[in-house]
């Protein structure tokens, strides 16, 4: 982006998540991430649940669609039963975002792409591994916890010292 563009108005790489909440991001936290030979952890700032990836995009056109979507109701979601690869990306799985991410999916039709194949797959990514055959001690581990869902947020991904950042953008509390 050049000096002279405006964040608001240009095209910014977005997408829609929610983020856990106490005291699951307590149980996440504890969650033994020692440094690993080839594995890369998420930051826990950066920690959410996408429901819809949106790809560049304008900005006030988005929160105005999701601004005209109906709030859904408080509900819990499920962190677990363990922590599993998804790719290479170390997760573990969310559930109870389905009927969120298809309200979100309707709203942002007119952004990002659809794979009508592919449900959604509600999960958190801790960390990755950089490459396909690296392990790691966490994989395996059983990990449960739960959140109320008490917001959704529009999230830009930023690139900031080589590593990427989600700055919240916009937030529809519950």
């Amino acid at each position: 982006m050049t000096p002279t563009e405006d964040p608001t108005t240009s095209p910014t790489r977005l997408f829609v998540a929610v983020r856990p909440t106490e005291p699951a991001t307590t149980a996440l936290r504890a969650l033994p991430r020692d440094e690993q030979p080839g594995v890369r952890w998420s930051a826990p700032e950066n920690w959410h649940v996408t429901l819809r990836f949106l790809g560049d995009a304008s900005m006030p056109e988005v929160i105005a669609a999701l601004s005209s979507m109906p709030l859904p109701s408080p509900r819990t979601v499920a962190l677990g039963p363990m922590i599993t690869l998804l790719g290479n990306a170390i997760v573990v799985r969310a559930d109870g975002l389905d009927e969120v991410a298809n309200q979100v999916a309707v709203a942002t039709s007119a952004w990002g792409t659809v794979d009508e194949g592919r449900p959604f797959l509600g999960h958190l990514t801790l960390g990755r591994l950089r490459r396909a055959n690296t392990s790691c001690r966490l994989l395996g581990r059983p990990f449960r916890s739960t959140f109320t869902l008490d917001a959704i947020e529009l999230l830009a991904s930023e690139q900031r010292n080589g590593k990427t950042w989600y700055r919240p953008a916009h937030r529809w509390p519950i």
